[in-house]
């Protein structure tokens, strides 16, 4: 009897120091836990903090005149102490910039040796065609007398049977190119949306730059590190203008 009593005690005992063990494990996960969602959510507040400092010193600094490419230039942010830093770049073509409908576009040609690509979203043209839109370039240039000529792309033209270029879709994309041989010896070219706001993307070798791109890098704490990014296109006249008459005299 005395050693069925032994026995029965070191069960109990076993199983006490097992609940013990479970229990504590448990704590130590709970702590770990909580630690961690502490520690995420630290950053998280560290990282908007840093994403404020970067877009506020990102818009301070590109809003200046004479900005230099290759430069980095900071700021200090006003009731905080930081410091945001903007690194300054060229940029020779456009990407994926939202247009307006009726709205244009304005590019430098001077320099370009190539076709000037023009792209932007496709759209299924068997659908309403209210969000399907399309462009209208004007090339300009002057050599004593000015001249325009004008082009039409649309990827509906056969659905809206208004004249227009049709260009096709390739994986979402539609692009318009204007031969190396068209765009020769123009210096400006002005895209007009029409039918629809769109994102237009340029390309063309030899492009002049059309604009500067900002990258803002700018920290709360020494842990924390956000970067941001700002392009800043050269302006663009009205488009009421692609319809004004030029001359460098009297017009008879």
């Amino acid at each position: 009897m005395m050693h069925v009593k032994i026995s029965e005690s070191g069960q109990v005992g076993m199983t006490v120091l097992l609940v013990m063990v479970v229990m504590i494990t448990v704590a130590i996960a709970v702590a770990e836990r909580s630690i961690s969602n502490l520690n995420l959510s630290r950053r998280e507040q560290e990282s908007t903090r840093s994403l404020d400092l970067a877009e506020s010193g990102l818009d301070e600094i590109m809003s200046r005149v004479g900005l230099v490419s290759g430069q980095v230039y900071s700021t200090i942010i006003p009731g905080t102490g930081k410091t945001a830093y903007v690194s300054v770049s060229n940029l020779n073509g456009i990407n994926a910039m939202k247009v307006s409908e009726g709205h244009v576009l304005e590019l430098n040609l001077g320099g370009l040796t190539t076709s000037l690509n023009i792209s932007w979203p496709s759209f299924d043209c068997s659908a309403p065609l209210d969000d399907a839109s399309a462009i209208e370039v004007t090339l300009i240039k002057e050599d004593g007398s000015y001249y325009a000529n004008r082009y039409a792309f649309d990827q509906c033209a056969t659905q809206r049977l208004n004249g227009f270029q049709v260009v096709s879709d390739s994986s979402g994309i539609v692009t318009a190119t204007l031969g190396a041989t068209v765009v020769s010896g123009y210096q400006m070219a002005r895209i007009k949306v029409l039918y629809a706001p769109t994102y237009l993307t340029v390309e063309g070798a030899g492009l002049p730059v059309q604009g500067l791109k900002g990258v803002a890098s700018a920290s709360d704490t020494t842990e924390t590190t956000t970067a941001v990014a700002l392009s800043r296109y050269n302006g663009s006249l009205p488009s009421i203008l692609d319809y004004v008459v030029f001359s460098g005299t009297t017009i008879n």
